[in-house]
């Protein structure tokens, strides 16, 4: 290779190789661990070039002072214990590896005594998606009101090789297990063509499930479709609910927000037949009606349709009436009046994170049939107090009320109500009553706010599940919620406020700084070391 300024100067070839032993570095680890007597290196060897005064070759076939440099050893010249954390990491290697070995071996002793205890054990597990184990609560509830020895028969689509088979199965076995008479009749789509076609059944899954003559359609099957199904048949011939028209009440079957469409929906849904009534066509309440529903009327009412009502009151009729602040009175026939003013929330609407005190955070207590299964919050939006007027005959019941932080204020003062009077708290937003007559026990329901129902509302937390529990139980059917097909109470997961407070800081801050504790004090001991 030429230099710059002189003649190019040829190296030995392999010299490169040995450039650090030539250059007398320490490369590597000693090969003794301890030095021996009376030196003063460290014990261990490096290697060198041999030199002009080392002995020969002891390889006759190689030349003694040829090209290719020869290889010796030589003491290492480090102080004694130069290397000792070198021999300290190799011990922690070693019991690094003799830890993961154990523990590998500790993991596979585990497994095959779970296999071993496993044996003539039987166990189900369902994950996300594949069916229920078991029902759920509302199912349970359902099932019991079924008549004894009624069989229930389920004509269902399903392909041999389809996967809802094993899917169907498990389901009809946990109607079966809880103790519903089932018939299950699969239809297989080549040898059973001409049936599926009069019963018209084409899609995979699709059935139709039976009491007696009736019958109802399922799209799937799934524990919600079934349920629900079994629930309308049950109600065949006393589901009739009539709401009131013509005086701004809030459409059962509209679409906008202030609406009820969503609510009409999940009540047809139950099995419910819902019946518009404008007394100014129509000046009588059919016969057959199982609720009346009065929703937010906006306009007063004329002296005809006060006397209808007041009429249908008194011959023992089931009515559930939305009131809002600002509304016209409500009929002297019923047991109940509203309070002025509109109950404010600030703490709601600081944990909401909006700016509106009017939006209410409620939560259900007491043991009332339409509190059952309520376990989330109830929002409602500009609600009224109530109070009852009923007499002695009038059983009265509180389903909401308003908390020590809520409070009833003038409409111009929603944006600055003030702080919370002493005798805050305990103001009715919803009451029941009952009485007993000839023909049976009334039952009447007051809400002070319409828009708890309405479509733009009755999605946050357990609004839905209010309405159907208030009208299963005005219609005396059991107080089922409707809520099929969810997971059973021991395993759900609730938290309440507080609890939810904790898990969000432990998570947030509280596993961060432990992190953090712990990299100082690993980086402390590194130091240290």
């Amino acid at each position: 290779m030429a230099r710059r300024g002189g003649a190019a100067r040829r190296r030995p070839a392999g010299l490169g190789k040995h450039r650090a032993a030539r250059r007398g570095g320490h490369r590597g680890v000693c090969r003794r661990p301890a030095p021996a007597a009376g030196r003063t290196g460290c014990g261990g060897w490096r290697a060198r070039l041999a030199g002009a005064d080392d002995p020969p070759a002891r390889f006759p076939g190689r030349r003694a002072g040829g090209d290719r440099p020869r290889l010796l050893r030589a003491p290492c010249r480090h102080r004694p214990g130069a290397h000792r954390l070198a021999d300290r990491g190799a011990a922690a290697v070693t019991a690094r590896l003799l830890q993961r070995g154990l523990a590998l071996l500790l993991i596979i002793a585990l497994a095959a005594g779970g296999a071993w205890l496993a044996q003539g054990v039987e166990g189900r597990w369902v994950w996300a998606g594949a069916g229920p184990a078991r029902l759920g609560e509302a199912s349970e509830r359902l099932l019991a009101d079924v008549p004894a020895e009624t069989t229930v028969r389920y004509r269902v689509l399903v392909r041999p090789d389809s996967p809802l088979a094993t899917r169907l199965q498990r389901l009809v076995t946990a109607y079966r297990e809880a103790g519903l008479d089932l018939a299950l009749e699969r239809l297989h789509p080549d040898r059973d063509a001409e049936r599926l076609r009069e019963y018209g059944l084409g899609r995979d899954g699709e059935g139709l499930l039976g009491v007696e003559d009736e019958w109802e359609h399922v799209a799937a099957p799934a524990e919600a479709r079934v349920s629900a199904a079994l629930e309308r048949l049950l109600r065949r011939g006393s589901r009739y609910i009539v709401h009131l028209t013509g005086h701004g009440e809030r459409e059962l079957t509209g679409e906008a927000g202030h609406a009820l469409g969503r609510l009409g929906q999940a009540l047809e849904r139950k099995g419910y037949r819902l019946q518009p009534l404008d007394p100014e066509r129509t000046a009588v309440i059919p016969d057959n009606t199982r609720v009346l529903l009065v929703a937010g009327p906006t306009r007063s009412l004329p002296a005809e349709t006060r006397q209808l009502l007041a009429q249908y009151i008194a011959r023992g009729g089931r009515l559930l009436w939305l009131t809002d602040p600002g509304a016209p009175p409500l009929p002297a026939a019923l047991p109940v009046t509203r309070g002025e003013g509109v109950v404010v929330d600030p703490q709601g609407a600081e944990l909401l994170g909006v700016d509106d005190p009017a939006l209410v955070v409620a939560e259900a207590r007491g043991g009332h049939p339409a509190l059952t299964g309520l376990g989330a919050p109830l929002l409602l939006n500009r609600a009224a107090p109530l109070r009852a007027s009923a007499g002695a005959e009038w059983r009265r019941e509180v389903l909401l009320a308003t908390g020590p932080r809520q409070w009833p204020v003038a409409s111009e003062r929603l944006q600055d109500p003030g702080e919370a009077p002493a005798d805050a708290g305990g103001a009715p937003l919803a009451l029941t009553l009952a009485r007993d007559t000839p023909e049976g026990e009334q039952r009447l329901a007051v809400f002070g706010d319409s828009d708890l129902f309405a479509n733009a509302y009755i999605g946050n937390g357990d609004n839905l599940a209010l309405a159907l529990n208030t009208i299963d139980w005005l219609a005396d059917q059991g107080g089922v919620t409707g809520r099929y097909g969810e997971a059973a109470g021991d395993r759900r997961l609730r938290f309440s406020r507080h609890e939810t407070l904790l898990l969000g800081f432990g998570f947030l801050a509280g596993l961060p700084a432990v992190f953090l504790l712990g990299g100082w004090l690993a980086w402390r001991r590194g130091r240290s070391g």
